[in-house]
């Protein structure tokens, strides 16, 4: 969780395939959300933070893993910053 919004947009695709790759049943992903890839500061620097659909980042390069469900968590009642969740089964995983 949190990870991928680090991740430089031209680092992103690799980034998803490695999660696809290395994740035998499911992938979660926790993150922050907007519809368009969206740079926000981060501790006063530059190109450190990006919200994005991770979600569906991850779908369109990875149609053989399913969303299960998702999710918003909302920081009063969670603890956590805002962040939307995604979770994901690879379709071709055994049981």
């Amino acid at each position: 969780s949190g990870v991928l919004i680090h991740v430089a947009p031209d680092d992103l695709n690799s980034a998803l395939d490695e999660l696809a790759r290395v994740s035998r049943k499911y992938v979660l992903l926790i993150e922050y959300f907007a519809r368009e890839l969206e740079p926000i500061p981060y501790r006063g620097q530059e190109d450190m933070l990006w919200k994005a659909d991770y979600g569906r980042l991850f779908i369109s390069r990875h149609p053989n893993w399913a969303p299960v469900d998702a999710g918003f968590f909302w920081e009063p009642t969670t603890g956590f910053d805002d962040s939307n969740w995604w979770l994901f089964m690879n379709r071709g995983s055994d049981e």
